[in-house]
């Protein structure tokens, strides 16, 4: 594995857990929590090679569980699970699509978001009301985030291939 590869792939990912971060600080008062798991998979999963992306998104789920009220690597074992199986149905999916990316992100966004419910909610119907909201707002964003990030990323990933072509051309 290239670790220039990984440090560039990585590098978009630990700036969205930061920006996720200061988001979730700013909406705190206002009770809302902001949930970005699909846009931490979503790409990387469809345009990288298994292994790259899997590392990627065990290090990102470690960054985010440093800060998380769950056991570390909680992140890290449900974002390695979203990422095998979107990698696994990326035949399926259109990868030039933005569209299609927005909605896989939302998707797979959606399916970490329950995942993290099961694993920390006491039960009962008393905080789905606060569930819903918290959804809600994480859905809008990672909608209106989805683009951006995926041009960072590909705009990472065209640096990684630039450098490894540059470094393959010097050594012939």
């Amino acid at each position: 594995m290239n670790l220039r590869r990984l440090a560039l792939l990585c590098a978009p990912l630990l700036l969205l857990w930061g920006i996720q971060t200061e988001v979730n600080h700013v909406l705190s008062s206002h009770q809302l929590f902001f949930f970005s798991g699909g846009l931490f998979v979503a790409f990387i999963a469809l345009t990288q090679p298994f292994g790259a992306g899997l590392a990627a998104m065990l290090i990102a789920g470690l960054a985010c569980d440093a800060n998380a009220p769950v056991a570390f690597g909680t992140h890290a074992a449900l974002f390695g699970l979203a990422h095998n199986i979107v990698h696994r149905m990326r035949d399926r999916i259109p990868k030039d699509d933005a569209v299609a990316g927005t909605l896989l992100a939302l998707f797979t966004n959606f399916g970490l978001f329950l995942a993290f419910v099961a694993i920390l909610s006491p039960g009962g119907a008393a905080p789905l009301p606060r569930l819903a909201a918290d959804l809600v707002c994480s859905q809008v964003l990672v909608a209106l985030a989805a683009p951006w990030f995926a041009a960072l990323q590909s705009c990472c990933i065209t640096l990684v291939e630039t450098a490894l072509a540059l470094r393959a051309e010097r050594l012939r």
